[in-house]
């Protein structure tokens, strides 16, 4: 069986505060998000926006390491219903 698949384009700013090695930041995205179901059940393109933070670790002037991110995707008024939300929160090494 297909899985259901969700497809985001977004885009939008990001802040970082530079006190020192740790660099933690947020951001607020904003675009289209497209989900289709298996077998044609329902598919359509909405609103997406992704509120996120993230705390990165300065190594040296070239390299950065992602301490942690979380973003929480929502796509607006899917299927009669204002949001449809997926949480992801990584960790970087």
């Amino acid at each position: 069986m297909r899985n259901v698949t969700e497809t985001n384009f977004l885009a939008g700013p990001r802040v970082m505060i530079r006190p020192g090695p740790l660099r933690p930041y947020v951001k607020f995205l904003v675009g289209a998000g497209k989900i289709n179901f298996p077998f044609h059940y329902a598919q359509g393109t909405y609103l997406a926006y992704a509120p996120g933070a993230g705390l990165d670790y300065l190594l040296n002037d070239r390299f950065t390491i992602r301490v942690v991110r979380s973003r929480i995707s929502i796509l607006a008024r899917f299927l009669s219903v204002w949001r449809v939300a997926s949480v992801r929160c990584e960790r970087g090494h």
